[in-house]
């Protein structure tokens, strides 16, 4: 099966952690998550309300010498979780338009990354789910990578042909019919040979009885 297309991608946590300071996690989480990421961020989320986190309005009435991204980050767990759930999708998918940009141009919600296994550490899954059936039919199989350093976040999409062998083969062409001139010369071809034939077996008949 061949390649379509590598798409290599890496996001500066704090970089995220600025835009998200400044705009909001609801207005960040809208634009980049699928529905079904938006929902596993939903519940990250209402984890770190029940535990008695403040919210980033409070957070930021509180401080009377705001803090910088990188100290967010080490200060608050669960918003460095956020953060992170965040920067590993936008690393993922920005990874995977340039894989996939040779055959289709996906939106941020077409794609869903998923990480397996129980606690997250199996091979992680990246799910295309265009609005527009050809689309779907035009990308095989999306490979992912990702990995983390400190600040950084670095992911890897490689994007395959779609399996062609479980397409239907196409109807035989019909054979063309021979032209009429055509099938007389190839029946009369048939009816000489059948003469000659004959005429044949009757010289070595009557050798035969010439020699008795």
């Amino acid at each position: 099966m061949g390649i379509l297309g590598i798409g290599v991608d890496i996001v500066k946590m704090s970089r995220i952690a600025s835009v998200v300071i400044r705009r909001g996690e609801r207005t960040l989480a809208y634009r980049i998550l699928s529905h079904r990421e938006t929902e596993n961020f939903q519940r990250l989320t209402q984890e770190a309300f029940v535990s008695g986190e403040p919210s980033e309005g409070e957070r930021l009435e509180n401080l009377n010498d705001p803090l910088q991204p990188e100290e967010w980050l080490t200060k608050d767990s669960k918003w460095h979780r956020r953060i992170r759930y965040m920067c590993v999708r936008w690393a993922v998918k920005e990874a995977a338009f340039k894989a996939m940009n040779s055959v289709v141009r996906p939106t941020w919600k077409e794609l869903t990354y998923e990480p397996q296994g129980d606690w997250g550490n199996g091979p992680p899954r990246l799910l295309y789910h265009p609005e527009n059936d050809m689309d779907a039919k035009a990308i095989g199989k999306l490979l992912v990578s990702v990995s983390h350093d400190g600040d950084y976040v670095v992911a890897q999409v490689l994007a395959e042909e779609p399996n062609v062998l479980h397409m239907p083969e196409p109807p035989p062409r019909p054979e063309r019919a021979e032209p009429l001139a055509q099938r007389l010369l190839k029946r009369k071809s048939e009816l000489d040979g059948q003469k000659a034939r004959k005429r044949g077996m009757l010289h070595y008949d009557l050798r035969n009885r010439w020699k008795k």
